[in-house]
């Protein structure tokens, strides 16, 4: 009897724990999943761009709509089956860069530039700035006042070269057998901005030298490296990823995580890290929209507030790529600028905002307007177009947005151009930074020219 109840007491134990430790590693295995989650519709959002280049369209959108019943497999523990589905939408979304290869160059080159840029070819010969130049091992990029340049990797990365900057390309290996990507940089004068995809199967390594500081990064990063106070001191910005940070070749080694900077000064190896804001929401003038300087005297500028911030950053510039910048405002305090009417022409605009010790954080889309003089534009259909937004789901901090509005309408979500298709319908992924509410702003203009305005609220509630 003595044994028995002994049993039966040891079982009474034993029992509850093992509940317990299964219980534990099932979580434990479904975080891991819901992480693997994430960064596959980060991915997809990634691919988003690119959806034009293949006939995969349709399929795109059947991705997206089988997340809603990943995400249940997740909560329900069906983890194999969520596992298996996660990687075929990971799959998805790298074929979809894979099969844009044909429109781009599969080596370092040019991809855009505005203004005064010289490369200097192994160092020495004057070479002329093209759209599609190769850049080689020694080549070096100088982009003089009002000028920039973007540098496109094989991989989709972009390197985008400020005005009044020097950089050396150190090393340049683009090993397509092998998958390998090697990226050496010198930066000798002013700022560059990164942003690497981690889309396709490439083993990435690159890396910025400043002023013996090395800066690497890998995978889906949007980062920025800047020499400043004459040579001095070197701030490196991690917008979104990781970045690693090895002061003097090595002495002091960390990681920048999202929404984290720092300023390293050159003599004394001292290091500072801050918090960085999030990038605002541009809101007014709305991305392609059109103005005629003839109905009004001025242009009224909107964004919404950020919080914890002292002010914030506005740029009004004639090129994309703002290296020809007409009106800054840096520690604005307000969310509405009025400037006076601008020449007919195209502009664009953008704002950041600027925490506690005077550094801006990302800056927000890029906005594109056009000034016209006198409308050129007599409309008969004053009918605007229908939109019907049919589900908005949210997974941590990406939004999914689908729905249909007329088809051959003009769909802008968050200044961002999004695709309809011939039936009308149309999805869109995008990854918020703000915690809480977030609007999501919905305007569909018909070929007249009338447009509906619609605006719903996703809330996210993890960093």
């Amino acid at each position: 009897m003595k044994f028995l109840k002994y049993t039966f007491l040891f079982l009474l134990v034993l029992i509850p724990v093992a509940i317990i430790s299964v219980y534990t590693v099932q979580k434990t295995r479904q975080k891991k999943v819901i992480k693997h989650f994430y960064n596959s519709l980060n991915l997809m959002q990634k691919a988003y761009p690119f959806i034009s280049f293949s006939s995969s369209r349709n399929d795109y959108f059947k991705m997206l709509d089988k997340a809603d019943e990943v995400y249940k497999d997740i909560l329900t523990y069906r983890l194999s089956k969520a596992e298996k589905e996660i990687s075929e939408i990971e799959k998805f979304a790298k074929e979809i860069v894979t099969k844009r290869k044909s429109s781009y160059i599969s080596e370092a080159h040019i991809a855009d530039f505005v203004g005064d840029v010289h490369i200097l070819g192994g160092g020495n010969t004057l070479l002329k700035a093209e759209i599609d130049t190769k850049i080689r091992e020694k080549d070096v990029i100088k982009c003089g006042e009002k000028s920039g340049c973007k540098i496109g990797f094989i991989d989709g990365s972009i390197f985008t070269i400020k005005s009044n900057s020097t950089i050396v390309f150190e090393k340049i290996n683009e090993n397509k057998k092998q998958n390998l990507l090697e990226i050496s940089i010198k930066l000798l004068k002013g700022k560059i901005s990164v942003e690497t995809l981690g889309l396709r199967d490439f083993d990435q390594d690159f890396s910025i030298n400043v002023k013996g500081t090395i800066v690497k990064f890998k995978g889906n990063t949007s980062a920025e490296i800047e020499l400043r106070n004459a040579g001095k001191e070197v701030a490196v910005f991690c917008y979104d990823g990781t970045v690693r940070v090895m002061v003097n070749g090595g002495d002091q080694i960390f990681d920048l995580t999202t929404r984290l900077m720092c300023r390293i000064n050159i003599d004394t190896e001292t290091v500072a890290k801050y918090k960085i804001p999030p990038a605002p929401r541009a809101e007014e003038p709305i991305n392609l929209s059109t103005i005629d300087r003839n109905t009004r005297t001025n242009i009224v500028f909107k964004w919404a507030p950020s919080f914890n911030v002292t002010g914030y950053y506005f740029q009004l510039s004639k090129d994309h790529m703002f290296a020809n910048v007409i009106v800054e405002k840096f520690g604005y305090s307000g969310t509405t600028l009025i400037l006076p009417m601008l020449d007919p022409g195209t502009y664009y605009w953008r704002v950041a905002a600027i925490n506690s010790v005077n550094e801006r954080g990302q800056f927000s889309e890029i906005i594109k307007f056009t000034v016209i003089s006198g409308s050129t534009n007599n409309f008969i259909d004053n009918t605007p177009p229908e939109v019907n937004i049919e589900k908005i789901n949210v997974f941590g901090s990406v939004v999914i947005v689908s729905g249909r509005t007329e088809p051959g309408a003009t769909l802008i979500i968050n200044n961002h151009l999004v695709e309809v298709g011939k039936d009308g319908k149309f999805s869109f992924i995008q990854k918020m930074y703000q915690k809480g509410k977030n609007a999501i702003n919905i305007i569909a203009r018909d070929a007249a020219g009338n447009e509906t305005k619609i605006t719903k609220y996703a809330v996210i509630t993890v960093d």
